[in-house]
């Protein structure tokens, strides 16, 4: 075996821990690991005590030299036999249950854990309704509702997620038939004509006040009279920009007022809809099929049907008069498929957002929302028993396909209005589609780990990113888990051939589970 300095100052070592001979190579390795990590292990002791750092050896319990050697030949044997088997069992199904159930473990501890949701999905319907008293009582009759990830609960503090907060109208009567009509009120009828309006969105015709006729006059009040427009066909028809216009103190962003959030709290997307009551035709195949294992359930479907749909002032990328459209906005409904997810489905959706953020952004063209969809159609294509904590990791790799199916027919069906392709005109350059399918690609086939490995762009800021995280990990006292840190910080540098540290985080985080239990068994003789 051969060994010599690397550029980080530890030994280095070309071990083939896979063939016939590589247990008794690494027994080798153990016994020059032992020699050097004995001698250096008092340097850095002195070194650390110098710096005022000397708590960060304070849980290996060895006077001398030969009670460490005993200790690391003890514990460097047992993680032998670790590797041994995490090598055999890397591409198993064993390995992959294993990196599930870990990821899960992660996510919870970062705040994706069902106690955390419900918080602050109790937080959130409390606010809106909160403030939906205190807009009615100032007399505007409209509700408030919270949407998005903060209100899901499917958010961490490193997404950084938006609040959004939907206000919806019910001054006006939106209908799709004549029969709706009502007498004396602003009706507005849904035109949904397939030769000009893209599907998933429609025009708004104005009718009479006085009888259930269209209107031929656009209205003399100066405040809406610049919001209709005369088309060549003879049809008063409202401008999207109809609802945001009244709200001129924030920056317009896409459909929605953006709010800047001061220090310390989110940026706040507030959009602005009105209330039809009905699903559009469109929807028609939603509320007629059940997926596999019956999802969603006949009670979703009733639900979201009885709450209708919104109209928003957005028009797709690819509008023949994008001033003219309207989208059919379905969030309350999947709000509430949301919130009717498990933990396991929950924590694949926190997955891809990461993704997204992390490896596909800021080229792609990809959204949140785009990922959600894609994770509803999973969902309504398996049985229940598929998603489960064991089984992440497979959970998001099927999601991670079907996206990448998705991207390569530019097609992604709205999960309610299948009709409406939410990439629509998304892939304007062929490159970027390209690049993106390369990503998810070699994501979906780097088995986990490479994912972390693979998009950090130098090897140098590989290598500085994970000496951050080790010492972050050593010296950071109010580390919760630590011995599962260790753990996985140690599988991190055995897969970047750093075998010394590798083993080294392997020791501390043996003799960290030991000094868990001496606790233990201390906590129970008192």
């Amino acid at each position: 075996m051969g060994t010599g300095d690397n550029d980080d100052g530890e030994m280095s070592a070309n071990i083939d821990i896979r063939g016939d001979n590589g247990f008794a190579e690494i027994s080798t390795f153990i016994d020059n690991f032992i020699k050097m990590s004995t001698d250096d292990f008092y340097d850095r002791k002195i070194s650390a005590h110098d710096k005022g750092h000397g708590e960060c050896y304070a849980d290996i319990d060895s006077s001398d030299k030969l009670g460490y050697d005993k200790i690391v030949r003890g514990s460097a044997m047992i993680c032998l036999q670790k590797i041994s088997q995490s090598l055999q069992m890397f591409h198993s199904h064993e390995y992959r249950n294993t990196l599930s159930l870990h990821l899960s473990e992660v996510l919870e501890e970062i705040g994706v854990n069902e106690d955390i949701i419900m918080e602050r999905r109790r937080l959130n319907m409390l606010m809106e309704n909160i403030q939906t008293v205190g807009y009615r009582s100032m007399g505007f009759n409209l509700s408030v509702y919270h949407l998005g990830s903060q209100s899901e609960g499917t958010t961490t503090l490193g997404l950084c997620s938006d609040a959004d907060i939907l206000h919806v109208f019910y001054g006006h009567n939106v209908i799709q038939d004549l029969s709706e009509w009502k007498k004396n009120k602003i009706n507005l009828l849904m035109i949904q004509e397939k030769e000009n309006v893209t599907p998933g969105y429609c025009y708004l015709q104005l009718l009479r006040r006085d009888k259930p006729l269209f209107e031929t006059v656009i209205p003399i009040d100066p405040i809406v009279k610049e919001h209709f427009i005369k088309d060549s066909s003879g049809r008063i028809l409202l401008k999207n920009t109809f609802l945001c216009d009244l709200y001129d103190n924030s920056e317009r962003h896409g459909p929605s007022n953006a709010v800047r959030g001061e220090k310390g709290y989110s940026d706040i997307d507030i959009v602005y809809a009105m209330h039809c009551n009905s699903l559009p035709q469109s929807a028609s195949n939603f509320l007629d099929r059940h997926g596999i294992g019956t999802w969603p359930t006949s009670e979703m479907i009733r639900f979201i049907s009885n709450n209708g749909c919104c109209l928003v002032g957005a028009s797709s990328k690819i509008s023949t008069y994008p001033e003219l459209e309207w989208r059919i906005s379905t969030s309350l409904g999947e709000r509430y498929l949301m919130f009717n997810l498990n933990i396991t489905q929950l924590h694949c959706y926190v997955l891809m957002k990461i993704i997204l953020k992390q490896f596909l952004t800021p080229q792609s063209p990809l959204s949140s929302y785009m990922c959600k969809t894609v994770l509803l159609h999973c969902i309504q294509n398996t049985g229940r028993n598929f998603w489960k904590k064991n089984n992440l990791f497979t959970c998001l790799t099927y999601c991670l396909l079907e996206l990448q199916s998705y991207i390569k027919n530019e097609n992604c069906p709205h999960f309610i209005i299948p009709e409406n392709n939410l990439m629509a005109g998304q892939f304007t350059a062929e490159e970027v589609k390209l690049d993106i399918l390369r990503r998810i690609s070699y994501i979906i086939q780097s088995d986990g780990y490479k994912t972390y490995h693979g998009h950090l762009q130098r090897h140098q800021d590989q290598q500085q990113a994970l000496d951050n995280l080790i010492k972050t990990t050593m010296h950071d006292t109010n580390l919760g888990h630590k011995e599962t840190a260790l753990n996985l910080l140690a599988q991190c540098l055995e897969q970047e051939n750093r075998p010394i540290k590798a083993l080294w985080m392997y020791v501390r985080s043996l003799t960290q589970r030991r000094r868990k239990q001496r606790r233990k068994a201390s906590s129970y003789t008192i």
